[in-house]
């Protein structure tokens, strides 16, 4: 996902996504300026990008993580 051309979108969504309480793609869609549809498409390409589902547990923690390490990396 690092890789991708679009990962400032991709991570500036998945961290949204991660650190709302809801969840809700309609609220994340809000605090990011843009459609709903654009956080569902872009939390789809990080799945398909990490082989992880946003939908287990374990694949969460682990995103979680990740973001969470890269945030700690010096710049």
């Amino acid at each position: 996902m690092l890789a991708a051309p679009d990962r400032k979108d991709l991570m500036e969504t998945l961290t949204a996504w991660l650190d709302s309480d809801t969840g809700s793609t309609t609220e994340i869609a809000e605090i990011l300026y843009c459609h709903r549809n654009t956080v569902r498409n872009r939390l789809d390409r990080v799945s398909r990008l990490t082989g992880r589902s946003l939908l287990r547990p374990a694949d969460v923690a682990a995103l979680y993580a990740g973001v969470r390490a890269l945030e700690l990396r010096p710049r």
